[in-house]
């Protein structure tokens, strides 16, 4: 067959699928209307303390109880405070140069807000991975040297059970969640979405192949997708700057209590 060039015909092919298993499959995100909240936000969590105990069951009166043996005790209830969840905003964008004269801004407009939203949820992740780094550095749980995944996961489940009164979240990165699966320490349920064998949900892409986190709930408030446009112009060198359009969201992460990092050693 003879080798022809320059007859190419234009095709329409669809978008490939989103991948799955990332944040935007896992944290609850609420799309909020109100450009105030895109400032940042903050509310109160119940579920970052954990219970205390009390030993006297003689008595209900507060205070003093007794003892099991009738003696009179001066043991106090603790109070503990609630805890303020705040989050900052950060925003992403893409950008799109529209080098075909030919071709409407408009046009550019849809391929710069349907590109957004393919890549949306890596860069979330891209994001949250610092933020994460940034969180389990500024608690008391010094970050968790592991021998292996299962070291980790094995950690990091400890953790929440001990500090966390919700559901949380263990974070790891699609590499390492190959090896974790090959372990058979994580797995994909009915709906594809990533957990461990305790029944923790697992989010994909953040962290790095051997840096691991565990977090309570992230709530992701996301602002509505906002496009802006500028036509081709002459700039003062003489030269001509196509026509861009710009697809931009934004967004504030809310991160419960504290969270803890392991990292695999060797």
């Amino acid at each position: 067959m003879p080798n022809i060039t320059g007859a190419r015909m234009w095709v329409d092919v669809p978008a490939p699928e989103r991948k799955t298993g990332g944040v935007l499959d896992v944290v609850r995100v609420i799309d909020v209307t109100d450009p105030h909240a895109l400032l940042g936000a903050e509310y109160l969590t119940d579920a970052c303390t954990t219970l205390n105990e009390w030993l006297s069951n003689c008595a209900t009166a507060y205070p003093p109880g007794c003892d099991p043996l009738g003696t009179p005790v001066t043991e106090k209830k603790d109070f503990d405070n609630l805890d303020l969840v705040q989050g900052d905003p950060f925003a992403l964008y893409n950008g799109v140069r529209c080098e075909n004269p030919a071709q409407r801004v408009d046009v550019y407009e849809e391929r710069a807000r349907a590109s957004l939203i393919l890549k949306e949820s890596r860069g979330v992740e891209k994001f949250l991975t610092g933020l994460l780094i940034g969180l389990s550095g500024a608690g008391n749980e010094p970050p968790y040297t592991a021998t292996s995944v299962v070291d980790a996961v094995a950690h990091l489940e400890q953790y929440l059970d001990d500090n966390y009164g919700g559901k949380g979240f263990i974070e790891m990165s699609r590499h390492t969640a190959v090896h974790a699966c090959a372990a058979q320490i994580i797995g994909a349920g009915l709906d594809g979405r990533m957990a461990t064998c305790g029944g923790t949900p697992v989010i994909l892409g953040i962290g790095d192949e051997s840096t691991l986190f565990a977090s309570g709930q992230i709530t992701l408030l996301r602002g509505a997708i906002q496009v802006f446009s500028v036509g081709e112009m002459n700039l003062a060198d003489g030269t001509c700057a196509p026509a861009r359009t710009l697809a931009e969201r934004s967004y504030v992460p809310l991160v419960e209590c504290g969270v803890a990092r392991a990292t695999i050693a060797g």
